[in-house]
């Protein structure tokens, strides 16, 4: 890298300091200690929440222009209503007719999903809508560019499951009923079921992964089916991947994770029909290569909008049981690297705090600090298998990107009610004293 670097900094341009922040809730500062108070706040109000002494902390939401128009019911209510037909989701989901209107619905849950940041990422990407193409590193259940509605986009996995599933989706993804219901016709979730949707999957896996047959594109249409099935019904889509001598190439054997006693999005018994996706995921460049490869080649182009959503540092759970703490601490060096040479806008995601010791991560954010990024603190509670689920702060960091960033939801309080009533006096015919 030269004397200038990307899109036009140079070394010697004053913005370049003043970029390097730490931000939350309007305060920012180059230490973590800056906007402390303030995230300690947030974090004590999750914790009442938990114990049942208050309300859990409500966090600012984008503008409808950015966050796209609510379609008020959840995905497995809508199916479930609509029977899992052909047109629910056309009917429901305002960005199936309308790019501008919102994103796409989510067919796999899946591990580290960024659901939530949906409309978060509609809101950075505005700007750049119409002269980039988003990139999503670690595609998985592609949430990122289904958040975006993009004509065009790119993701890349190494695991070539999920990707199939997308991949399938835009030729037109239906998933049929695997059954099984009870005596009334209720959807149930078995344990038997789930085993044997899993079973079906890994005969198809095993042609593609151990004797590396080329799959028909039937065959891949049934195991996109079959995946997305048993991804419905595991608890939070989990799927154990596993090493055995019979089988040792590709991520393994799949084992199907804790059942969802009650069903998944969709009801575990009922067609899901997500044909209407096809026509907008179609120019979509879906790849099965390492994120570092393909980071590299995209890296040279200033037109790509990066997003990097690695496996979290210092997580307290596997993702499969192949991984050596060597080989996780070089893919976090490695994603660190990508999201820093990239050329164009850039977001990358992580814990900011250790969610055990409570120590900030300083290898990660002084890296990211130093190299120009602002670092926006992401309070959450997230869903574990223990009750009321565990409270962590994440961090959203981002370059080139524009954005309020994350905090709690504003509220007018009575003295700011005044203040606005003395500027618009008329405002006091429709508020009570």
């Amino acid at each position: 890298m030269g004397i200038e670097d990307r899109q036009g900094y140079t070394f010697f341009d004053d913005a370049w300091d003043v970029m390097k922040a730490y931000k939350f809730e309007g305060v920012e500062g180059d230490d973590f200690d800056d906007i402390r108070p303030n995230l300690d706040s947030v974090m004590a109000q999750f914790d009442a929440w938990r114990a049942d002494q208050g309300d859990k902390p409500e966090l600012r939401k984008p503008t409808v222009k950015f966050a796209g128009r609510n379609r008020k019911k959840p995905l497995r209510q809508m199916m479930l209503e609509g029977s899992g037909g052909p047109n629910i989701l056309m009917q429901r989901v305002p960005g199936l007719r309308d790019r501008s209107l919102g994103g796409l619905p989510q067919i796999l849950n899946w591990w580290g999903g960024k659901q939530q940041l949906g409309p978060y990422f509609r809101e950075m990407f505005h700007p750049y809508r119409e002269t980039h193409i988003p990139y999503e590193a670690f595609g998985g259940s592609l949430s990122m560019l289904n958040a975006l509605n993009s004509p065009q986009g790119i993701a890349t996995d190494i695991n070539p499951d999920p990707i199939n599933v997308g991949r399938m989706a835009q030729i037109g993804l239906n998933v049929p009923s695997f059954g099984p219901v009870d005596e009334r016709g209720v959807p149930v979730n078995t344990k038997e079921a789930l085993q044997d949707i899993v079973d079906r999957a890994n005969a198809i896996r095993y042609k593609r992964d151990i004797l590396g047959e080329e799959l028909s594109l039937d065959e891949k249409m049934r195991l996109a089916e079959l995946f997305t099935s048993a991804n419905s019904r595991a608890f939070q889509g989990h799927m154990n991947y596993k090493n055995t001598p019979e089988w040792n190439k590709g991520f393994g054997i799949m084992k199907p994770g804790l059942r969802k006693v009650t069903g998944g999005r969709g009801e575990p018994s009922i067609p899901m029909d997500f044909r209407a996706m096809a026509p907008l995921m179609r120019n979509w460049d879906l790849r099965t290569q390492p994120m570092q490869d393909v980071s590299r080649e995209l890296n040279e182009r200033d037109d790509i909008f990066s997003y990097y959503d690695p496996p979290y540092a210092k997580r307290t759970f596997s993702y499969g049981d192949k991984s050596t703490a060597d080989e996780e601490d070089q893919l976090q060096a490695d994603t660190l690297s990508a999201a820093i040479a990239s050329q164009g806008p850039v977001v990358y995601s992580n814990y900011l705090v250790d969610p055990d010791s409570r120590e900030v991560l300083h290898g990660i954010t002084d890296t990211l600090l130093d190299e120009g990024f602002d670092i926006h603190p992401w309070p959450r509670n997230i869903k574990t298998s223990k009750e009321g689920g565990k409270n962590v702060i994440e961090m959203l960091a981002t370059r080139d990107i524009d954005w309020p960033g994350m905090g709690r939801k504003k509220r007018f309080s009575r003295g700011s009610w005044k203040d606005l009533l003395s500027e618009y006096p008329t405002l006091g015919d429709f508020v009570n004293d």
